[in-house]
């Protein structure tokens, strides 16, 4: 999953993938190891390339703030900017849509047998105090929908099948 975030104003791609079982985090196309885990409430620890860094982190909207050790760093995800290359274009063959990561389905945005354009909003899934809008690749209908709001998924887990068009 692709998409765009707003770093202390400055805009950044991000992209999130899997290599096995683990997380590949990409930051303006720099491979990063990253690994989180969250200490309580709204504290988190964050092990960068093997650097270790604890923020507190307050959330609203699509705002997240990480305050740690003398800094404080503005992150924002613009609507819809989770996609993975948007252009309209038919989808050719079936596309799965999975969880980039552990967390939980917030939103389910379609339904099986509805059209779909390419970078549409399908499926939101939060993870680390964030809410993450996965996107279509391609124009196409959905033809499964494997979550429900309020499940709890597992990074690479199906949520959305989408196919070409049936007519």
């Amino acid at each position: 999953m692709r998409f765009h975030v707003a770093i202390d104003g400055e805009t950044r791609e991000v992209e999130l993938r899997h290599r096995g079982a683990a997380q590949v985090v990409t930051l303006d196309g720099e491979e990063l190891a990253v690994d989180a885990a969250w200490l309580g409430d709204r504290s988190l620890s964050l092990l960068i390339n093997g650097r270790s860094y604890d923020f507190v982190v307050e959330t609203a909207g699509r705002r997240v703030t990480l305050v740690g050790a003398g800094t404080r760093h503005e992150t924002e995800l613009a609507a819809g900017a989770a996609t993975a290359g948007a252009g309209h274009r038919p989808a050719t063959q079936a596309e799965t849509i999975v969880s980039p990561m552990p967390g939980k389905v917030v939103g389910v945005l379609v339904q099986p047998g509805e059209r779909v354009r390419a970078g549409q909003g399908v499926v939101v899934v939060e993870a680390m105090k964030m809410e993450n809008e996965l996107a279509t690749r391609a124009d196409g209908e959905i033809r499964a929908v494997y979550v429900k709001p309020g499940q709890v998924v597992e990074g690479g887990q199906k949520l959305v099948e989408v196919g070409p068009c049936s007519s």
